[in-house]
């Protein structure tokens, strides 16, 4: 899948290039194709560095942490959204990563927009 991504801290320009699709590894979790994706403050500062004391990723590490998108596929007990819903939300703060074609995130983590 086409992301936008860093690897390293420190990196001025984000790498655009292929990662492998993520993959549903719990029974909550939700497949979702982005279609919108916001950049924060946070975003820029975790690409420097500046919360690295904080937060604890591995490279490559894609950005971003708010999005809408489709829901692609579900967990086997996902039951607040469907295969085919619009939705948005707030990546987990553990994995981040919403500057790319494809999501797996935590059902708690994301709704359906009105």
């Amino acid at each position: 899948m086409k992301a936008a991504y860093i690897e390293h801290y420190g990196q001025e320009k984000l790498t655009l290039g292929q990662l492998p699709k993520p993959k549903i590894t719990s029974a909550k979790q939700v497949l979702v194709k982005v279609l919108k994706a916001s950049v924060n403050p946070v975003d820029l500062k975790i690409q420097s560095g500046k919360l690295r004391p904080l937060l604890h990723f591995s490279m490559p590490l894609i950005l971003g942490n708010d999005y809408v998108g489709i829901v692609e596929d579900i967990g086997a007990d996902v039951k607040s959204v469907e295969i085919g819903q619009l939705v948005f939300g707030r990546i987990s703060k553990k994995q981040i990563g919403t500057f790319c074609e494809y999501l797996v995130d935590e059902e708690n983590n994301l709704a359906t927009v009105p």
